[in-house]
């Protein structure tokens, strides 16, 4: 680790101890209460090289670091916000797409007059999926039903 005394840095071994997931790490041997030490620095380091110590704001130098490794992967940066915003982009097509489909299929049930839909058993309804009744039921059974009248019928 690279320490500052009189504002040139000198290196000094240390001895690590514990670490935690904020990225503190416990200093034992090597330096003192107070010591400055050196965060980064453009150059290598020597005894009468310039660098940038630990001592300003810690929010400045957190904002310092994140803004350097964007530059650093610029173009992770950009493809990985082209691909969020294609992601979010289809997700909202997908939920208008099927606002739509069920905003038509209220319409059509509002305004087809009818009072009982009959369909195929174990089907989802008449417009979630296709479903056909046989003949001999929609005959027999159906239109024999008190109530029931035929449909009118389509020119053709």
């Amino acid at each position: 680790m690279w320490r500052l005394v009189d504002g040139a840095p000198h290196f000094v071994a240390v001895k690590l101890g514990r670490a935690d997931l904020d990225g503190n790490v416990q200093v034992l041997e090597g330096l003192a209460e107070g010591d400055r030490i050196v965060v980064y620095s453009e150059q290598a380091l020597g005894p009468r090289r310039g660098s940038r110590s630990s001592s300003g704001s810690p929010g400045r130098l957190m904002i310092s670091l994140a803004a350097r490794d964007i530059l650093h992967a610029w173009g992770k940066f950009v493809f990985t916000g082209v691909g969020l915003g294609l992601l979010i982009g289809v997700t909202l097509v997908m939920a208008g797409v099927y606002r739509g489909m069920v905003d038509d299929a209220k319409v059509l049930l509002d305004n087809s007059g009818a009072d009982l839909w009959v369909v195929q058993q174990d089907t989802l309804g008449p417009y979630a999926e296709s479903s056909s009744v046989n003949d001999d039921l929609y005959q027999g059974g159906i239109l024999g039903m008190p109530g029931v009248a035929a449909p009118p019928m389509s020119p053709t």
